[in-house]
């Protein structure tokens, strides 16, 4: 599905969905706001959200993702990515117009972001819980949370705020 057609569906999706959009942020430990994120409903088994990401990622290891395919569109601001690429650490640099495609097995954090970095994500199925690869092996985030001395709500999508720093949820 191209972007315009999607934007499309969604738009008409919500005037038949009364409880999207949703939108709620994410903090880190340190209660410091993460993302705030704007969920759309799921149209043909994909989800359209908006995040303004308000800093990088806080965790000392890369973490994946819950999705089968996710595409970010990098609306304004910008990133850099650190993600783990046949072994090595490879680090690109994300603009306005540039897209961030990431699989479920795709490892990666954001090292650096611009002020006012908003992106537009289109994510597949959910396939899975999503963890930290730490020395080669992937830890749920709710038992890497636990084994950093921090506790999690499970769902922030459910609770509206979160007190955990995260990849993504969904």
């Amino acid at each position: 599905m191209n972007l315009v057609s999607a934007l499309a569906q969604f738009q008409s999706a919500l005037a038949e969905r009364p409880d999207y959009p949703r939108t709620y942020t994410i903090y880190g430990f340190d209660k410091s706001p993460y993302i705030t994120r704007t969920l759309m409903p799921r149209i043909n088994g994909e989800r359209m959200m908006l995040h303004q990401i308000h800093r990088p990622d806080q965790d000392r290891h890369l973490h994946n993702h819950p999705w089968a395919t996710a595409s970010f569109y990098i609306l304004s601001g910008g990133y850099i990515e650190e993600r783990l690429v046949d072994g090595l650490i490879v680090t690109t640099e994300y603009k306005p117009g540039d897209v961030n495609h990431l699989t479920a097995n795709t490892f990666h954090r954001i090292s650096s972001i611009e002020p006012d970095t908003y992106t537009l994500g289109m994510i597949g199925e959910r396939v899975q819980d999503w963890g930290f690869l730490v020395d080669g092996i992937v830890f749920p985030h709710l038992e890497y949370f636990a084994q950093m001395g921090h506790t999690a709500e499970r769902d922030a999508g459910r609770s509206g705020v979160s007190s955990f720093d995260t990849g993504s949820l969904e």
